[in-house]
């Protein structure tokens, strides 16, 4: 399963880098370079055509080209927010950044997963998959989270087909709202209540410390997770070992970018 990416920009070389250098983890579809022209019908036919899952803007820095190069990025953004909403978007310059790329990776391979299980469109599939994503939810928001809950229960016997349309409506909704740190910490005191019974007072003690300096910012969220998945396969914690919050996107993905292999 790779999502499919678009990215855009005024340099063919840009555009080249990052498709040969991400190519193992994602489709990268080129749309066309921002300078050619094409009218609003025919962009937005290859937008519709492309189905893809995240959109990558021109850096900041390409700023000091034609001013008609930046409003036509800026009038590809507007177009791909009406007509997919559910597309993760982030510049090329914000990809450096840890926490930006952490929540537009897990954007787009979150809704590629979920394509692929509606592809299979059977109910089994879709309960294990919000099984699997119940945590990763907790990051974005609780009630919407509760109620696709509440939509894979279909207590009121709706189609199958009906089923998968009402939860990818609210799915997109939770993804719109985003990641929050209060979210997260939920999240991950929620997993550690699993685990806590089975954790000595020390490991116990030095857990909590680590939520709570997530919490004020001092670790970083995949610190916290690989801290709580080694007591996972410690502990054999049956429920919480398949969770995609342990690895919402590959980690050699992240790797990449924190070798610096990716010049943007």
């Amino acid at each position: 399963m790779r999502p499919t990416v678009l990215m855009l920009s005024s340099q063919a070389a840009a555009l080249s880098t990052f498709k040969e250098t991400l190519a193992p983890w994602l489709n990268i579809y080129k749309l066309c370079l921002i300078e050619q022209s094409m009218d609003e019908e025919n962009l937005q036919a290859e937008l519709l055509r492309a189905n893809f899952q995240g959109l990558v803007l021109p850096h900041a820095s390409e700023q000091n080209e034609e001013e008609y190069v930046r409003r036509r990025t800026q009038r590809i953004q507007t177009t791909v927010t009406q007509l997919v909403p559910s597309v993760a978007i982030i510049t090329a310059g914000d990809l450096q950044d840890a926490s930006l790329r952490e929540a537009f990776f897990t954007h787009v391979f979150l809704l590629a997963r979920f394509y692929e299980v509606k592809a299979i469109g059977s109910a089994r599939a879709l309960m294990l998959f919000h099984s699997h994503h119940k945590y990763l939810y907790f990051c974005y928001h609780q009630r919407l989270k509760d109620q696709l809950g509440r939509i894979v229960a279909n207590p009121q016997k709706l189609s199958l087909t009906e089923v998968f349309q009402h939860y990818e409506v609210i799915l997109i909704e939770l993804l719109q709202h985003g990641m929050s740190i209060k979210n997260s910490t939920n999240a991950l005191q929620h997993m550690f209540g699993y685990l806590s019974k089975e954790l000595p007072a020390k490991e116990k003690a030095a857990m909590i410390a680590l939520i709570d300096d997530f919490r004020q910012g001092k670790a970083a969220k995949k610190e916290v997770l690989r801290a709580l998945y080694a007591e996972v396969e410690r502990t054999n914690q049956a429920f919480l070992r398949p969770q995609v919050i342990f690895e919402a996107y590959p980690d050699s993905l992240e790797e990449v970018f924190d070798s610096s292999n990716v010049i943007l």
